[in-house]
């Protein structure tokens, strides 16, 4: 927990910072020694000062709140005191010393009160200080949340034949930001459903993009590509030969023209080679597509991982615009 700012009882207006326990310590030792109503109101506006900050827990604002109900309880007996105690002899010039004079006139167990309003003013110039360290960091983790979001959510709208993907990822973002600082000031039912909306948007695209992105990179394997370019160029080399001895077989001036050998030796065989490669890539179509068809626990996690960053990112959105600055 950060300090509390106390202006120590009789040395001047220099701070300092203690716990919780010492403060409540310093304020039970000081409240015993109050014997006149101006030094209680002071004590007692200190104390209400200390509760109006929010670093305080409910149980140390319950302490400060039991010491200050004491204080109501001690203002009640010095404007009405007790009547039942016996009355103390008037001194007399020569019973009291002019020392014990002065002791008696002026006693000064609190600071004054002004002091103790500049130094109630510093204390809530640190608590504004802090605050606004808090909106930096809270500013500052969004923005690097929100650009970690946006990269992941251009190579899923890339996947999924979205044009122009990173701005399409850049709106997308802004309506999380927007429906999140909405819900944040108006809690209705209306900003309820376009929170719902939004997570709901997010999550269907985080997942059927992942669908999308990891089967194109199981395709876009280097290994994979260059068997299928093999596959293809052996059957383009095929298809070729069979075409060449066709246009012979077929052309009436050539001497093999409708040659029956000239078939069975030559034109057949070169189909059955350019059907097999045909046969041949199109079974390696079908492997290829039924592997990379699959969704291993690596894509889990992607979508997982994804969809914890949405989470996360509207969190800090909503609790940023929430954040409110002390008034001095």
């Amino acid at each position: 927990m950060s300090g509390i700012h106390l202006v120590p009882g009789n040395e001047g207006l220099e701070s300092e910072f203690i716990n919780f326990p010492d403060l409540v310590e310093y304020l039970k030792s000081n409240f015993e020694k109050i014997r006149d109503l101006s030094d209680l109101d002071s004590f007692m506006e200190l104390i209400s000062s200390y509760l109006k900050s929010d670093e305080l827990s409910l149980e140390q604002k319950r302490s400060l709140k039991s010491l200050r109900q004491k204080g109501y309880d001690k203002k009640s007996k010095l404007r009405r005191p007790n009547e039942s105690l016996p009355p103390l002899p008037p001194p007399t010039s020569s019973s009291v010393q002019p020392e014990e004079k002065e002791k008696r006139t002026f006693q000064p167990s609190m600071p004054g009160r002004e002091k103790i309003l500049v130094a109630n003013k510093f204390a809530l110039f640190q608590l504004e200080l802090s605050k606004y360290t808090k909106q930096i960091f809270l500013i500052f983790s969004g923005a690097i949340v929100g650009y970690l979001l946006w990269l992941q959510s251009v190579g899923l709208y890339k996947s999924s034949g979205f044009e122009n993907p990173g701005l399409v990822a850049f709106t997308g973002i802004i309506m999380v930001i927007g429906f999140s600082i909405y819900h944040a000031h108006a809690r209705s039912w209306l900003a309820l459903i376009c929170c719902l909306y939004i997570g709901a948007y997010e999550t269907y695209f985080i997942a059927s993009g992942t669908f999308s992105d990891e089967k194109m990179a199981k395709i876009s394997n280097p290994e994979i590509l260059q068997q299928k370019k093999w596959h293809m160029e052996n059957i383009s080399r095929a298809k070729e030969n069979y075409e060449e001895l066709k246009g012979r077989y077929e052309d009436p001036e050539d001497r093999i023209f409708q040659n029956a050998w000239f078939k069975k030796k030559h034109l057949d065989p070169a189909w059955k080679i350019y059907s097999e490669a045909q046969k041949i890539f199109t079974l390696f179509n079908s492997t290829n597509l039924a592997s990379v068809s699959g969704f291993d626990h690596v894509g889990w996690l992607k979508i997982l991982f994804r969809l914890g960053l949405v989470g996360l990112f509207m969190m800090v959105i909503h609790h940023l615009s929430q954040l409110k600055t002390i008034s001095f």
